[in-house]
């Protein structure tokens, strides 16, 4: 048994332009890219799972900021709300 196998190192990404968009935009971005390259590394049945793990962590971590993000904002809105009842009594 030949324990010399070459290793063939994970796909690099690199930028290529940077852009603001919110962390919404950012996940659905990354869901979509993330199922078409499972896609294609399925179809070319490439043992390649370094970089579809890493874009997932990506992705959960943006779900995660969106969500904490939405819970702050609706927090507020309660407040702004409540205080705005408050003020017409």
């Amino acid at each position: 048994m030949d324990l010399d196998v070459p290793l063939t190192p994970p796909l690099r990404i690199h930028t290529i332009r940077v852009q603001q968009i919110s962390s919404e935009v950012a996940q659905k971005r990354l869901d979509s890219f993330l199922h078409r390259f499972r896609t294609r590394s399925l179809a070319k049945n490439s043992g390649e799972t370094t970089t579809s793990v890493q874009l997932q962590k990506l992705a959960d971590a943006l779900n995660e900021e969106h969500t904490h993000i939405r819970e702050v904002t609706d927090s507020r809105l309660a407040r702004a709300e409540c205080s705005h009842t408050w003020g017409t009594l």
